[in-house]
C-alpha cells in the first residue's frame, strides 16, 4: 500500500533536484533537440533542397520553443510567420516526400499565436471603424479563385455557402487568412505601443484627438443607451424624438448613402452623428444615464462648446490659433479620462 505513495514521492523529488539541483540536465534536453534541427538542415542540403530559407535554417537550429508562449509583436512578425509558412511547405501533401504528414499542424500553430495575441489587445473606441463582414472576405477568395479558373464571379451572397461546399476551402488559403489575422493583430499592438512611445510632450495636432474623442463619445453613448433601452428600435425611436426628424433623416441619409458606396461593410448609425448631437442625446439623458460619468454639466458643457468650435474651423481649414488648439487637447483627455475611468 505504501509503494504508490513512495513512488509518487521520489518522482516530485526527482522533478525537484532536476529543476534546481541539475539545470544541466534541462539543457542537454534542448541541445539535443538543437542537433535534430541541424540534422535536418543538413539532409535537406545532402538531398538537394537547399531552397530553405535563410531566417527558417537559424530559427531551427537555434530555436526549440513552442508557439504556445508569449511573444511581442516584432518577433512573430519576423521569426514566427517565416518559421510556420516554411514548416507549411516542407509538409506539403503535394510533395512526394511529406505525403503522411499532418499539414494541419500549421493551423493549430496559426491558433496558438492568435490565441497569444488575443490576450493581450485592449478594446480601443478610437479604433472602433467600420467593420467588413467575414462573408465578404469569403467571396473575395471564391471569386478568386473562379478567376484563376476563367469562371464569372458569384454575385449573389448566398451562394457563397453552397459554392464552399462544393468547393471545400484549401488548407493553404485557412493557412493565409490567420496570417493576415496574425500580422494584423501584431501590427495593431505594434501600432498602440509606437502612439505611446512618440507622442511629443507639446502636441499640436487638435483634429486627431477631436476624432479620437468622437468615436469615444459615440461608442460610449450608444452603449449607455443599449443599456437603458435595450432594442434598437427603441434606442433609435429616442435618438430621433431628441434630434428632431430633420437631424435624424439627414443622419440616415448619409448612412445609406455610405452603404451604397460600400455594401459589405457594416455601418453604425451612431457612427454619422456629430460632436453637437451627441451632446444633445448626453444632456436629454442627463440625469438617467450621464450625470455620474462627468458630474458636472457646466463642466462638459463648456468643453464641448469649445472643441465643436475648434472642429468647425478645422473641417472648413479655417486658421485655428495654437493655444486654442492645446486648450481643445486637454478637454479631449478630460473626457475621455472620465469616460475610462466610468468603464
Amino acid at each position: 500500500m505504501l509503494i504508490v505513495p513512495i513512488v509518487v514521492a521520489l518522482t516530485a523529488l526527482l522533478l525537484l533536484l532536476t529543476r534546481f539541483v541539475q539545470p544541466e540536465l534541462i539543457y542537454s534536453v534542448r541541445k539535443g533537440l538543437v542537433m535534430i534541427g541541424a540534422n535536418k538542415v543538413f539532409i535537406e542540403k545532402e538531398a538537394g533542397r537547399d531552397n530553405v530559407e535563410a531566417r527558417y535554417k537559424q530559427l531551427l537550429i537555434h530555436d526549440a520553443r513552442y508557439e504556445t508562449r508569449t511573444y511581442d509583436e516584432i518577433f512573430i512578425l519576423q521569426d514566427r510567420i517565416v518559421k510556420i509558412t516554411e514548416l507549411y511547405r516542407l509538409l506539403d501533401p503535394s510533395r512526394a516526400l511529406a505525403t503522411a504528414q499532418e499539414t494541419q499542424v500549421c493551423i493549430v500553430e496559426l491558433g496558438y499565436l492568435l490565441a497569444n495575441l488575443g490576450r493581450t489587445i485592449q478594446t480601443d473606441p478610437e479604433n472602433n471603424e467600420a467593420v467588413i463582414k467575414a462573408s465578404a472576405l469569403l467571396k473575395h477568395i471564391a471569386n478568386s479563385v473562379r478567376a484563376s479558373q476563367d469562371e464569372e464571379p458569384i454575385k449573389n451572397d448566398e451562394e457563397i455557402d453552397t459554392w464552399f461546399i462544393d468547393n471545400p476551402i484549401t488548407i493553404e488559403q485557412v493557412i493565409e487568412l490567420l496570417i493576415a489575422a496574425v500580422v494584423a493583430l501584431a501590427h495593431r499592438r505594434q501600432s498602440a505601443r509606437d502612439r505611446a512611445a512618440t507622442i511629443p510632450s507639446e502636441r499640436v495636432d487638435a483634429w486627431s484627438e477631436i476624432r479620437r474623442l468622437e468615436k469615444a463619445l459615440r461608442l460610449f453613448v450608444r452603449t449607455r443607451l443599449r443599456d437603458k433601452y435595450k432594442t434598437d428600435d427603441a434606442i433609435y425611436g429616442r435618438v430621433a424624438e431628441y434630434l428632431g426628424p430633420a437631424v435624424y433623416s439627414d443622419s440616415l441619409r448619409r448612412m445609406e448613402s455610405a452603404r451604397k458606396r460600400l455594401p459589405d461593410v457594416t455601418l453604425d448609425f451612431f457612427e454619422y452623428l456629430y460632436l453637437g448631437q451627441l451632446e444633445t442625446l448626453i444632456f436629454r439623458e442627463w440625469d438617467s444615464l450621464f450625470r455620474t460619468v462627468f458630474e458636472e454639466k457646466l463642466w462638459l458643457k463648456t468643453r464641448l462648446e469649445k472643441i465643436i468650435s475648434v472642429r468647425n474651423d478645422e473641417a472648413h481649414s479655417r486658421p485655428v490659433d495654437i493655444d486654442d488648439r492645446k486648450v481643445v487637447i486637454g478637454h479631449c483627455s478630460e473626457i475621455r479620462k472620465r469616460i475610462e475611468r466610468h468603464r
